[in-house]
């Protein structure tokens, strides 16, 4: 493939806040925060899902809303909100994940009132009594909110065709996961990651090039110790790229830029509506370090992780400030060290790959080699 034309075609990723409207004319743009967003409610209204991501930015402007002991993701995507950097969404539809992102919801409208901020919000346990309804009414009240937004009255066929896209898009990107060692991970992380930043129209046709070039592409990144990556999202492929530079082969992700973001499957034909499937959806999938739910505790997350991929080793993503990724990794190191499978924590702030986390890393591999 083509690998340097598809990174000069995504070379938009680097900023790709700053032309969006130009660079996708005619869409009206809504942003979200997390994977547990109903893509296809708001594909369904006429909108199209912007994630809001740490990609290429500094913050200055923000510390002034917003404390310097927040995550980097909420600073930074206040500090695009207070630049007027995404003026382009109609509104953010905002998931209480954790504290700092209920706190950012509420900075969000202080600074920019003009701006419609919608929330989704689905239980901590998602097994818990009463979640299925819980969730199903989340899903309603969004959808009655994006009604009164786009002016557009929802219809179950509507929804249908939305969530047909995004199946095909979940089909599509499982099939290039598996191509994992022809790609590399890096690039893989970039073609997952424009998705969650363009209408999924034209990720389908991105996902066909790429599938299509890896027909009689050879594996290239199929040897060295195998590790898989854990964390939340992972907004710099860099990390990826530096595993492979270092000579190690990521095998599996546990990430919600990554492979946790497509997984799990809205099942129509044993649901009574598609809002039903959707719900349906939200309550099964994987869930990340945000969530709990009997039989998905994080030391069971790590060691399927570990299992199913026959990985050698892991590489905790750990964003700072983040405290479920920080209260996720105590149970997990402790599972790991017992199986013997050896470990590091890669600590990131502004995304970029540091020297630590290229000694660490190395250390590992040596270790694993």
């Amino acid at each position: 493939m083509a690998k340097v034309g598809m990174q000069d075609s995504l070379r938009w990723l680097e900023d790709p806040y700053a032309d969006w409207p130009q660079r996708f004319p005619g869409r009206k743009a809504i942003g979200y925060f997390c994977s547990y967003v109903p893509l296809e409610i708001l594909h369904a209204a006429g909108l199209t899902p912007v994630r809001i991501l740490q990609l290429g930015s500094t913050v200055a402007a923000a510390h002034a809303h917003f404390p310097a002991f927040s995550c980097a993701m909420a600073r930074t995507a206040l500090e695009r909100l207070v630049s007027s950097q995404l003026g382009f969404l109609n509104a953010v539809v905002f998931a209480h994940t954790c504290d700092t992102m209920q706190c950012l919801a509420d900075a969000w409208r202080m600074v920019d009132s003009s701006q419609r901020v919608l929330h989704f919000s689905l239980p901590t346990t998602l097994d818990a009594a009463g979640s299925e309804e819980y969730v199903r009414t989340a899903h309603h009240q969004l959808l009655g909110e994006l009604e009164l937004l786009s002016g557009v009255r929802f219809s179950e066929e509507a929804l249908l065709a939305s969530i047909a896209l995004y199946e095909e898009r979940r089909r599509l990107l499982a099939e290039l996961y598996r191509a994992r060692d022809s790609l590399g991970a890096g690039e893989l992380w970039r073609i997952t990651v424009a998705g969650l930043l363009m209408p999924v129209e034209e990720h389908l046709t991105l996902l066909g090039r790429a599938i299509s070039s890896l027909s009689d592409a050879p594996a290239r990144f199929g040897t060295g110790p195998r590790l898989a990556v854990a964390g939340t999202a992972l907004h710099d492929g860099s990390l990826l790229e530096l595993i492979e530079e270092l000579g190690g082969q990521v095998v599996a992700d546990n990430l919600c830029t990554g492979e946790r973001a497509f997984q799990g499957q809205v099942d129509l034909q044993h649901h009574s509506d598609a809002l039903a499937a959707l719900t349906a959806r939200a309550l099964e999938r994987p869930i990340c370090p945000a969530k709990h739910k009997v039989g998905q505790e994080a030391e069971a997350r790590i060691l399927e992780l570990v299992r199913s991929s026959r990985a050698d080793g892991v590489v905790f993503v750990q964003p700072k400030y983040c405290d479920p990724c920080a209260f996720d990794y105590v149970p997990q190191r402790k599972a790991l060290e017992e199986a013997g499978i050896p470990h590091v924590v890669v600590e990131t702030e502004t995304g970029a790959c540091g020297a630590q986390a290229r000694t660490r890393l190395q250390a590992l591999l040596e270790m694993l080699s």
